[in-house]
């Protein structure tokens, strides 16, 4: 079981550093107590207790690989970062009415994508079980229509 799980394919890439670096450490930790348990068991001289007590090794290392895979967490810092742009409104004071009208025109045209754009972002942003692929889909809604409002503004 350990073997499977240390030859499992990397999930840490869209991870946060932090967690991504302790899933590594707890990885290279559980090859090292699988490579341990292994001499042992090719070792024919090895008493019950050496079996017993290298199995509870890698039962432990096995719970500890598991622990800090479910407990990455998705690199929201982008995410994070642009979000705020999508507050952005122009300033529709002293200007001509047909800038004003043009404005609220293409605010109009874009309000449901913008709407969508920023609940998206905001679920993912507190979502504390958010994949990276959900990150990723959010700043693509984003980068979407952030020009579209830059346009606008």
């Amino acid at each position: 079981q350990l073997d499977e799980a240390t030859a499992e394919q990397d999930p840490t890439p869209g991870m946060t550093q932090a967690t991504a670096d302790n899933y590594r450490a707890k990885k290279v930790e559980a090859e090292r107590i699988s490579a341990e348990a292994q001499s042992v068991i090719d070792n024919g001289d090895a008493t019950a207790e050496e079996i017993r007590d290298e199995k509870a090794k890698v039962e432990e290392a096995l719970t500890q690989l598991t622990e800090a895979k479910n407990a990455l967490k998705a690199d929201k810092s982008v995410l994070e970062q642009k979000r705020p742009g999508l507050n952005h409104v122009g300033v529709t004071e002293g200007k001509k009415p047909a800038s004003v009208t043009a404005y609220n025109n293409e605010m109009t045209k874009i309000h449901d994508e913008l709407e969508a754009a920023k609940t998206e972002a905001d679920r993912v942003i507190h979502d504390d079980n958010a994949t990276p692929a959900q990150v990723t889909a959010a700043i693509a809604k984003i980068d979407a229509v952030q020009p579209k409002l830059d346009n606008a503004i």
